[in-house]
């Protein structure tokens, strides 16, 4: 039974880092005119209104795109994320609909999601793009299987799911190395918690040792791991845009110091080519 709803969480410090990610990554496709592929595996419901019941109860925001927006000195990958997404009112998009807003005609969106509630709402959230969309009630890490290669060999695929169940962990290695297999140059990012209970050691070892030598990790964290349950967050990508790394090592300290909460907040940035 899945009752995870993102909307209680909708742009938190998870959200800053891996919205961030992904539209420079959409943002480097971009720079070829051949069209580009997107699968979102566990897209929520798409957009999420900031003032309602369910953020507010949760305060999320306030502590990640709110202080964002507020905050004095944005690096440049930052501040064209931000342009991108400025809205007049609480709207906030999720993954789907900031790929879809810089989808061109001849570009293609799959977004998946199993929760029958955020399905509906993503299905409605996409009506009013005019962007080539799919989307698919169900199993995203089976998607990665039957969606992959995109007919244009460019894309990109994001992997963040909720992690309430223990064999998501397991499943989204099982994806990525399934998804390689079939589509060896896409980027594949994965989104994972940073969770007080849980080592994330063997999780990261297991991705570094996928059939990719070209991989970036990035880590956000918020607070002392002893001060919060959920105390940050990891991206990490598999052929990653060769222009990633730098933006990265220019915002992330900065997202460190503007989200860190009682001025705990600390970033990493790892990479093969770092040594």
């Amino acid at each position: 039974m899945l009752s995870y709803q993102h909307g209680y969480h909708a742009g938190n410090h998870a959200d800053v880092l891996k919205h961030l990610v992904l539209h420079r990554v959409l943002s480097h496709l971009n720079l070829k005119s051949r069209g580009w592929t997107f699968l979102d595996t566990h897209a929520g419901a798409g957009q999420y209104n900031l003032g309602s019941d369910q953020a507010l109860k949760t305060g999320d925001a306030r502590t990640g795109i709110l202080r964002i927006r507020q905050a004095e000195g944005k690096p440049a990958p930052v501040n064209a994320w931000l342009d991108h997404i400025k809205k007049d009112d609480d709207r906030y998009p999720g993954s789907p609909l900031l790929a879809a807003s810089l989808a061109r005609p001849v570009d293609r969106l799959v977004f998946c999601e199993r929760h029958p509630a955020e399905y509906r709402e993503l299905e409605s959230s996409c009506r009013s793009s005019s962007a080539s969309i799919r989307t698919i009630e169900g199993d995203g890490f089976a998607a990665v299987k039957y969606t992959l290669p995109p007919p244009s060999r460019r894309g990109a695929v994001l992997i963040d799911p909720s992690y309430e169940r223990e064999e998501d962990w397991t499943a989204v290695i099982e994806s990525i190395a399934a998804g390689l297999r079939r589509f060896a140059s896409g980027t594949f990012m994965v989104w994972y918690p940073r969770l007080r209970a849980r080592d994330n050691a063997r999780f990261i070892r297991a991705l570094e040792a996928l059939e990719s030598t070209e991989w970036l990790h990035a880590v956000l964290d918020v607070s002392k791991p002893e001060e919060k349950t959920f105390f940050g967050s990891g991206l990490f990508v598999v052929n990653p845009p060769w222009t990633l790394a730098a933006e990265l090592a220019l915002s992330l300290p900065w997202l460190a110091d503007a989200l860190g909460q009682d001025q705990q907040g600390t970033f990493a940035l790892r990479h093969p080519s770092a040594g």
